[in-house]
């Protein structure tokens, strides 16, 4: 099927998520440039009633990611404010790993334990950081 056919075959309220996730993998790229991550972090608010599930949520997001260029940590501190914003908490998680020399960082979201943005096996590639240990400003490779 379409991109447009499926687009179509969308309710108003799943249209307005698709445009919703594109202003915020926007506003969360220009913030972290403006801002640290700890800041961005404490801007996300849950507020709302939920009207579409966490999964939907994410599955429509991730329709719009996909398209858009950003790092997995723009991509995540959108989803976390997406679903905030439809009233779901969430917790974007980061971890590590080596790389050859190199230590390598990656960003996802959980919500209850579970992955919404990557593969649930992405807590046993990555080393997990708990929120005191994750710096203002960590090095991206």
């Amino acid at each position: 099927m379409s991109a447009v056919a499926t687009f179509r075959r969308l309710s108003n309220r799943e249209r307005l998520v698709l445009l919703e996730s594109l202003l915020l993998l926007a506003a969360c790229a220009v913030g972290l440039r403006a801002a640290d991550l700890r800041r961005m972090r404490t801007r996300i608010r849950v507020a709302g009633v939920p009207t579409l599930s966490p999964g939907r949520l994410a599955l429509l997001f991730h329709a719009v990611a996909r398209r858009y260029p950003a790092r997995c940590l723009v991509r995540s501190l959108a989803l976390c404010w997406l679903l905030a914003r439809h009233g779901f908490k969430s917790e974007v998680r980061i971890g590590v790993r080596r790389a050859g020399s190199e230590l390598d960082a990656h960003a996802w979201v959980e919500r209850d334990g579970a992955v919404l943005n990557d593969s649930t096996s992405v807590g046993e590639t990555y080393i997990p950081l708990e929120p005191a240990e994750i710096p203002a400003t960590p090095h991206w490779s």
